[in-house]
């Protein structure tokens, strides 16, 4: 799979921009360890929508240890909405911002991610993080298609029964330093890729119910702001 990804002008003074482009979407990327840029990001992307539904493609990262019973804490929370992409450095943040504990608790964001109820309790064990709406991708994707071995599938082989995508990850990027003080641009794009195809198939998966959600509020209350039309392109392709 062909992932590029190009630096940015950050539109925030303690983080990184990047654009990176998925299979010929591009995906505007923060990386940040900052809690006033987290602040930033949710109320640009997230809160927007004022109380529209939305799903949030979710994903986490934490050092390999090749120890019997030792686990790293989470370093790197990944979020995806959208054109929009959030790579936290949770592990080097000083302080997590209210925004994030209130954003994961909202129960208007359903966050999409594979076996996401682990990575949902190794977020509350490390920084005491809940999320009150989750929805397992493998799981929804076995029942959406009757198709029971896909209960046990990770995300690349979700994308490719479902999207008819490629999306190998090279075990060298899973099993990195993601707890470094600066991620690799292969670790940003994989990063990227990751929580995008997270957000995608919840889309496509949960598509149905959402676009009823939409239909009860009205269209034209939320294609507002650019960002609300893109986000509404994002539902419309995924019927395509």
């Amino acid at each position: 799979m062909a992932i590029t990804i190009e630096e940015l002008e950050s539109p925030h003074e303690c983080a990184d921009s990047f654009e990176v482009v998925v299979h010929n979407r591009a995906v505007s990327t923060l990386v940040t360890s900052c809690a006033d840029a987290v602040d930033w990001w949710i109320s640009a992307h997230l809160l927007s929508a004022r109380d529209c539904p939305r799903m949030v493609g979710f994903d986490i990262k934490w050092r390999p240890s090749f120890a019997r019973g030792v686990r790293h804490p989470v370093a790197t929370l990944h979020l995806c909405i959208g054109r929009y992409c959030l790579v936290y450095q949770i592990g080097r943040a000083r302080y997590l911002p209210a925004s994030l504990y209130k954003a994961l608790r909202n129960p208007r964001f359903v966050f999409s991610g594979v076996r996401i109820a682990s990575d949902a309790a190794k977020l509350s064990e490390d920084y005491g993080l809940e999320i009150e709406m989750a929805v397992d991708l493998a799981k929804l994707a076995a029942r959406e298609t009757n198709r029971r071995e896909l209960r046990r599938a990770g995300l690349a082989t979700l994308v490719r029964e479902l999207k008819g995508r490629d999306l190998k990850i090279p075990q060298g990027i899973t099993l990195s330093k993601w707890d470094a003080r600066w991620l690799s641009p292969r670790q940003v794009k994989y990063a990227c890729a990751d929580a995008y195809y997270s957000f995608r198939l919840g889309h496509l998966l949960l598509f149905n119910e959402i676009y009823l959600m939409w239909l009860m509020k009205g269209f034209g209350y939320f294609l507002g702001p650019d960002d609300e039309a893109l986000y509404l392109e994002e539902m419309l392709e995924d019927l395509r």
